[in-house]
């Protein structure tokens, strides 16, 4: 399964947004993804590692077989994923689309 395109995850962020059930008054949760423990199984594909600079800690960057991101822990062996919609709403959580005026 592919990616989805930025233009695709802009247009599901703005269809939930516009639809949500949620009042309008109460501000969203920031999403955090899901922990699974060290010996849960999933099948997955490798991307590559990445190395904390500061830390020395390496992850595993993976993706499962449908295309949602999985970090593992090199040091306890847990695996952090998260869906896509998820992932757009912690970038603009974290300020991705400030200072685009």
């Amino acid at each position: 399964m592919a990616v989805p395109s930025l233009k695709r995850c802009k247009a599901l962020k703005r269809n939930r947004q516009e639809h949500s059930a949620m009042s309008k008054r109460h501000p969203q949760q920031v999403p955090t993804g899901q922990i699974y423990p060290a010996e849960t199984d999933f099948v997955r594909v490798n991307h590559g590692k990445s190395k904390d600079p500061r830390t020395g800690l390496v992850y595993d960057l993976d993706r499962t077989p449908g295309g949602l991101p999985m970090i593992t822990s090199g040091r306890t062996g847990k695996i952090w994923n998260i869906s896509w919609d998820d992932l757009v709403d912690l970038a603009v959580a974290a300020g991705i689309d400030k200072g685009a005026d």
